[in-house]
């Protein structure tokens, strides 16, 4: 049914992106919330972590997340936000619907060399 499957996808990682607009660390904006998930810099600066614009050679059609499809291997599908159209660095880490309350999810952390 098309619903699930392999897939190929042609991006860009979103490092040299984020490295680029760094000095201009901008306070929050006032703006509508369909979807938003926050990162910490080091996990957004991680090379695997990628902007998709094509799958499988051709391009991203809106159901597999045109115009933008942000891939992070190894975290949980929420966090590959599809329709991507805006990304917004913060000096603070984002508090808002969706990573406080709808999608609380505890992730592996290493605290003095042991994972808890």
């Amino acid at each position: 049914m098309g619903e699930v499957y392999n897939a190929g996808w042609t991006e860009t990682s979103l490092a040299p992106i984020l490295e680029e607009v760094k000095p201009f660390l901008i306070e929050p904006v006032a703006m509508q919330q369909n979807f938003a998930r926050t990162m910490s810099p080091e996990d957004a600066l991680h090379p695997n972590v990628l902007l998709s614009y094509a799958v499988n050679g051709k391009a991203l059609p809106p159901p597999n997340g045109f115009p933008l499809r942000l891939i992070t291997p190894g975290w949980y599908g929420i966090a590959n936000v599809k329709w991507l159209k805006q990304i917004e660095v913060r000096a603070t880490r984002f508090i808002g619907r969706f990573p406080v309350k709808d999608y609380v999810i505890i992730r592996e952390e290493v605290r003095n060399g042991d994972s808890v």
